[in-house]
């Protein structure tokens, strides 16, 4: 075989300076996008390399679906006074306040 010669072997092309393999799969990832609902799906496999998911994030494709925020929560205020709590457990603290100031 002479040095610019390349051969086919089981694990891809030999010579010219080094192994070339053929046989290796291509990296793939699903990546997720709104459908027309405004709900996120995911797509089917596409190419995942450095250059192909740029593309994709630059046209509005993310790696996992954004976080669903909750529903909006549930206001506990005191009627003594108007403080507002986060939970109903915040409310009763605050509320054992006022039977102090009672006494």
């Amino acid at each position: 075989m002479e040095e610019n010669e390349v051969e086919l072997t089981p694990t891809g092309l030999k010579g010219g300076g080094g192994v070339l393999n053929l046989n290796r799969s291509r990296m793939r990832a699903v990546y997720f996008r709104q459908d027309g609902d405004g709900n996120w799906v995911g797509t089917a496999p596409l190419p995942a390399d450095s250059y192909s998911q740029a593309y994709y994030f630059a046209k509005g494709f993310r790696a996992k679906p954004p976080v669903a925020t909750s529903a909006p929560q549930e206001t506990f205020s005191c009627p003594t006074c108007g403080f507002v709590a986060k939970s109903d457990f915040g409310l009763q603290a605050h509320q054992r306040k006022h039977k102090k100031e009672v006494k």
